[in-house]
């Protein structure tokens, strides 16, 4: 009798073990596309809190986004050929003359208005895009190609023979190949990059330039360990404007604190990191700078 009940009571476990799975197979395809969507918005909520750049791109116009190439399908790709042309700009204006990869590097990262000329769009939109990696996306007010010269942009491309007021202060760079297939693939390889226009003299030399030059020049940092540098040292830098602006609007509410230089004060910054600091404040989000106020409207003052 045991074995009998044994041998029935598996057969019916293998026949509702063959129905389970016939369903499952049945339903595989329906639950991934389902799965799909659920995970593209849990992925980066399991990274941990939104970063500012994922803050920014949430209160981003579309047009905006399209303009910096930050909806690609393929965004991790992208990104690695944007830094591949950021390290082939780099060693070209380096090789071509040390200061002047300084001075880019200084002009894009406190804000100054660096404009790229170049008789093909292609060419200014790949060294445009290269050079936005240096910044938050907060703080990029980019145009890739404008006829006409503007001056609400920090990044802007446009042709050779652009009108650009002579009291402007602005840095203007040059780029053309005589490899256009090579430019039609996305690489600046073979391209050459001369400075053209100098702006004022800045007396200070911040501490992310020099951090910036270093990764770029360094033969063994590229492809996604550029990435992962690039991206953290934007994050520490980030991190840094967050406590810049905290103190400052705290300190305009509250007259009781006592600070007199809030750059001073804060750990890793000088005197010689306002500029950078300042301008990256600008690209906090929106939702941030209203959570720090109301925050600070709630301490007892």
């Amino acid at each position: 009798m045991r074995a009998g009940a044994l041998e029935n009571s598996l057969t019916k476990t293998l026949q509702l073990m063959e129905k389970l799975h016939g369903d499952y197979r049945s339903s595989r395809q329906m639950m991934w596309t389902l799965r799909t969507e659920i995970l593209r918005y849990c992925d980066q909520v399991l990274e941990g809190v939104p970063t500012q750049d994922m803050l920014v791109m949430m209160e981003m116009e579309p047009t905006d986004i399209m303009e910096l190439d930050l909806a690609h399908p393929n965004q991790h790709e992208v990104t690695l050929q944007q830094l591949a042309n950021l390290k082939l700009a780099a060693k070209l204006l380096h090789d071509e003359n040390e200061a002047d990869l300084d001075l880019v590097i200084k002009q894009v990262i406190t804000g100054g208005q660096l404009v790229v000329e170049s008789p093909d769009r292609v060419l200014a939109k790949q060294l445009i895009l290269a050079l936005s990696n240096l910044l938050p996306i907060g703080c990029l007010k980019v145009l890739i190609y404008s006829e006409a010269y503007e001056t609400k942009y920090n990044l802007l491309g446009g042709p050779l023979d652009m009108d650009i007021p002579l009291d402007a202060n602005v840095l203007v760079l040059r780029i053309q190949t005589d490899d256009i297939e090579q430019a039609a693939k996305g690489s600046l390889e073979s391209c050459r990059i001369q400075v053209r226009r100098r702006p004022l003299p800045n007396p200070r030399n911040p501490r992310l330039l020099d951090r910036y030059r270093q990764l770029l020049l360094d033969s063994e940092v590229h492809h996604t360990v550029l990435d992962a540098t690039i991206r953290s040292t934007r994050e520490h830098w980030v991190s840094k404007a967050k406590l810049v602006y905290q103190m400052s609007r705290q300190k305009e509410i509250i007259p009781s604190m006592h600070v007199s230089n809030v750059f001073n004060v804060v750990r890793g910054c000088s005197e010689q990191d306002r500029d950078v600091l300042t301008f990256w404040q600008e690209g906090l989000s929106k939702v941030y700078k209203e959570s720090v106020i109301a925050t600070i409207h709630q301490l007892p003052h």
